[in-house]
């Protein structure tokens, strides 16, 4: 099952450094894979993603910022909520409980 950046700065963060930290909202599968830019567009690479860890709140997500694409967490939090299509009324709590993942790009993956 592909993994999709459609965000350009975390896939920028995945091609330019050759990975990165994702959050998404429910548990996907983890292994070998490959990514793209959206449902129906062509491969951009072959990735090995890996589980991280479960996100319940906001201070979850801080140590991962430097490598996420985004400048700082409040950056990253709004890519989420209009990820998820949310308003910005939901609660912060809502929008990032989900879970974290590492994501490489497969020839940047140590044998």
């Amino acid at each position: 099952m592909v993994i999709m950046f459609q965000n350009e700065k975390s896939r920028n963060q995945l091609l330019a450094y050759g990975h990165v930290y994702t959050f998404r909202g429910k548990p996907r599968k983890t292994g070998s894979d490959w990514a793209n830019t959206g449902r129906g567009t062509k491969k951009i690479c072959d990735v090995l993603i890996a589980s991280v860890r479960n996100v319940r709140s906001p201070q979850d997500l801080k140590p991962y910022v430097k490598h996420s694409g985004f400048k700082n967490i409040t950056e990253w939090i709004e890519a989420i909520r209009q990820m998820y299509k949310l308003p910005g009324t939901t609660p912060i709590t809502a929008i990032t409980h989900g879970v974290l993942y590492h994501v490489a790009m497969r020839e940047n993956v140590k044998k």
